[in-house]
């Protein structure tokens, strides 16, 4: 899976790209691939900070066809997004209708929230082959496109995040799938989760001179 670190010095390059707003999202969001290439603006709602997650591209050969999202539990989920993530989002949208403009006639209104600078829908496999061409260029260790979505899945957790909120976000069919996914993360998550709860309570002066004699070696 990929590191926090890397995944910072990955999108800090691809970033810079003129589809950095998709990497974002995905590392924002844990939308799959074909999700992101098949998310459309009118299931983004800036204005309440979300998305809802409704189909997806899939490549069928040399062709590139609209399906369901991959499992029941992952169909029209919502994906709450934050600041940050609207920020990308909106950047994009006004970039896009730059391209919307210098087009003319020519550009193809597909509806899609991320495309070619013509308008047309995207490859599923395009995203991947920059995300290895940034990942190769920056002299890194071999990663795919899909470890954005492990790494917001552990950010996540991390962050203390409930296993239950973290397997909804991901589309997953239950918690357990979730659970064994990302055991390595649990055990650090809920120390944190318990180490952040006992800091919202007084400690008892008992408490305090046991600390302070481990400290001191007294």
């Amino acid at each position: 899976m990929l590191p926090v670190v890397g995944g910072a010095v990955v999108l800090d390059a691809a970033t810079e790209h003129r589809l950095g707003a998709l990497f974002e999202v995905a590392i924002l969001s844990g939308m799959r691939r074909g999700e992101l290439c098949g998310l459309r603006w009118q299931d983004v709602d800036l204005a309440a900070r979300r998305l809802v997650v409704c189909v997806q591209l899939v490549q069928v050969g040399k062709e590139v066809v609209e399906g369901t999202i991959k499992t029941d539990a992952g169909q029209d989920r919502v994906a709450a997004l934050s600041d940050r993530a609207v920020a990308a989002l909106l950047t994009w949208q006004f970039q896009q209708g730059q391209e919307r403009e210098a087009w003319g006639d020519a550009y193809q209104d597909s509806g899609r929230v991320f495309t070619y600078e013509d308008g047309s829908q995207l490859r599923p496999g395009y995203p991947s082959k920059l995300f290895e061409l940034t990942v190769e260029k920056l002299g890194l260790p071999h990663m795919r496109f899909h470890d954005l979505r492990h790494l917001h899945a552990s950010l996540m957790l991390a962050s203390g995040q409930d296993m239950a909120i973290v397997s909804k976000t991901m589309g997953h069919s239950n918690s357990q799938i979730t659970r064994d996914l990302y055991a390595h993360m649990v055990g650090d998550a809920a120390h944190n989760a318990a180490e952040r709860a006992s800091s919202l309570l007084p400690m008892s002066k008992k408490s305090q001179g046991v600390i302070t004699s481990v400290i001191t070696g007294k």
